[in-house]
């Protein structure tokens, strides 16, 4: 008898793609095989992402591409559903026929959805679950054992005005510390040698019980011996605030990578309160800073959005010029886009024309910013961990201590190689391999 299979999309931030380890691991164990086209499964699970409307778009195209292949079974997992859930009827019209639709604190429920699944139910909906306790006993089935997602929490405690994905996610729920030392350590037992901690907001990381900070959970990973590199994932500077100098001295450690992410949305301080965050351009920047002065050569990532309601053209000037003054290496930059059930949603919206305008203008200015961060790294020569392989081109990304990404011509994955910097573009370096 033929065992049945999967097939695995996955759309979105790397949290989504740790809960795709997940769900490939409760098909693992129901005997479901994996396959790669969605043409040649049973199973069809697409994990969805609802932060940008481009990205919603995208994957209700892909809903309907699906929902017309015969004799799949269709599950549409992930952000998605929650964040049309006062609409889920026009979702569930693109595919009349779908399987299942389960949120990500469902997950546990997933193999109970299989065997009903398997024994003809259709329709069924799980997108109610609250908190993280039963997923956090889910093991991943990880598709590259040399890299390692741990995610250390789900939700945020914030309430951005344009921002859905807090619909999907929920409050603030984090795992246990001890938890995540104990699977860390068996990751790295394992043979991880890049463990990345992911969530919404890391820098919002608290564990009541054992009254454990983002910074003092790194300090307890670190004092496992290994080969590894850290990476902490995004934090939103109103949390980092409160831990930012704990998390520098933290972030010392060779065995982090030098790499902050952390998301500033704005330049303008007019904007920021309109987008309810919760901290200022020069607290951004204060934080940056420090950073910088700790860890010479630090990556730093931000995210911007251009077009928010209301932004004017000297709101948008004070972006500009704030992403000259502080340099980043990584700017994620998006146009505003109407998000359901959001405040900003209500607003009046800029033309079209100009928010493309803009966000022309400052992925030009970003370019000519990482270019010229890049030509100073011409020279170096170090470590790297190669991390992935271009099939398509033939050649290797690697990592070195400060998260460069480096374009190399060999490499094994997972193995560390001695690099030199031969050239540079605005998006990577370019390296020799030399031993």
């Amino acid at each position: 008898m033929l065992r049945a299979t999967y097939y695995l999309e996955t759309h979105g931030c790397t949290l989504n793609s740790s809960d795709s380890e997940l769900i490939a691991g409760i098909l693992h164990g129901a005997g479901i095989d994996e396959v790669g086209s969605p043409g040649d499964a049973d199973f069809i699970i697409l994990n969805t992402c609802g932060v940008k409307t481009a990205t919603e778009q995208k994957i209700l195209h892909r809903i309907r591409q699906y929902a017309r292949l015969d004799g799949r079974i269709l599950v549409i997992a992930g952000c998605l559903p929650l964040i049309l859930k006062d609409d889920l009827g026009a979702l569930m019209r693109l595919a009349p026929g779908f399987g299942a639709m389960v949120g990500p604190r469902n997950y546990h429920e997933l193999s109970g959805v299989i065997d009903a699944l398997r024994g003809g139910t259709r329709n069924i909906v799980r997108i109610d679950g609250a908190s993280l306790g039963a997923k956090e006993r889910l093991e991943p089935r990880r598709p590259h054992g040399h890299v390692a997602i741990l995610p250390i929490a789900e939700g945020c405690t914030g309430a951005c005005t344009y921002c859905c994905t807090r619909f999907a996610r929920g409050s603030l729920d984090c795992y246990n510390a001890s938890h995540l030392v104990d699977k860390f350590s068996r990751y790295v037992v394992a043979g991880a040698r890049e463990v990345f901690l992911t969530a919404e907001d890391c820098s919002a990381y608290l564990d009541p019980a054992e009254g454990v900070t983002l910074p003092g959970l790194v300090d307890r990973l670190l004092e496992k011996p290994g080969g590894y590199h850290l990476r902490i994932g995004m934090m939103n500077p109103g949390t980092l605030l409160r831990v930012h100098e704990h998390l520098v001295r933290a972030m010392r450690d060779p065995r982090v990578f030098a790499f902050a992410h952390v998301p500033v949305q704005s330049g303008s301080d007019r904007v920021l309160r309109a987008m309810n965050r919760t901290y200022s351009v020069a607290d951004f920047t204060g934080m940056i800073d420090a950073f910088k002065a700790a860890i010479p050569g630090i990556t730093i990532a931000t995210d911007v959005i251009c077009g928010f309601p209301g932004e004017t053209d000297g709101d948008f000037q004070q972006t500009v010029d704030l992403l000259l003054r502080i340099r980043p290496d990584v700017v994620n930059i998006s146009k505003y886009g109407h998000r359901p059930g959001t405040a900003a949603s209500k607003l009046k919206q800029i033309d079209s024309g100009t928010v493309k305008a803009r966000t022309r203008e400052l992925t030009a200015a970003h370019e000519r910013v990482t270019m010229r961060n890049n030509e100073e790294w011409v020279g170096w020569e170090g470590e790297a961990i190669i991390e992935e392989y271009n099939e398509k081109n033939g050649n290797w990304l690697a990592r070195n201590r400060f998260y460069k990404p480096i374009i190399v011509g060999r490499g094994i994955l997972g193995g560390t190689v001695r690099v030199e910097i031969t050239g540079a573009a605005p998006h990577h370096l370019i390296g020799k391999v030399t031993c």
